[in-house]
């Protein structure tokens, strides 16, 4: 299995256990904005920042390893649906990463909005 598929698989994984995170919050009555700010020990990163590390380092890896660059995030989620939607859009670049490259290497005239998705490339 290439490495872009594994890291779109944890991320999907990822995905999953916040959704299982708010509906326990959700089940014991507690405000799921709490779990998001949790922390093994008083050094560590927050739950939130976690899951923006695991994103920037997949997309990171993947950026390098097809010679693009790699999407930016402002790094200022602080819910579940905000967390899920970077990883969402991690997962995207990951299908797209080495296909992008590809193609453009090979003359495919191809830009930012090609790379990114409609949905996320600057707008001129």
């Amino acid at each position: 299995m290439e490495v872009r598929s594994v890291f779109a698989c944890q991320r999907g994984n990822l995905s999953a256990l916040l959704d299982k995170a708010e509906a326990f919050a959700g089940s014991r009555k507690f405000d799921a904005s709490k779990i998001f700010q949790l922390r093994l020990a008083p050094d560590m990163f927050s739950l939130v920042r976690q899951v923006q590390i695991a994103c920037d380092s997949a997309k990171l890896c993947c950026a390098w390893l097809a010679v693009v660059d790699a999407p930016k995030n402002e790094d200022s989620e602080t819910t579940r649906v905000e967390l899920k939607a970077r990883i969402a859009g991690t997962i995207a670049f990951l299908k797209s990463a080495t296909t992008y490259a590809l193609l453009r290497q090979h003359g495919v005239e191809l830009g930012k909005a090609d790379f990114l998705g409609n949905d996320l490339a600057p707008s001129a």
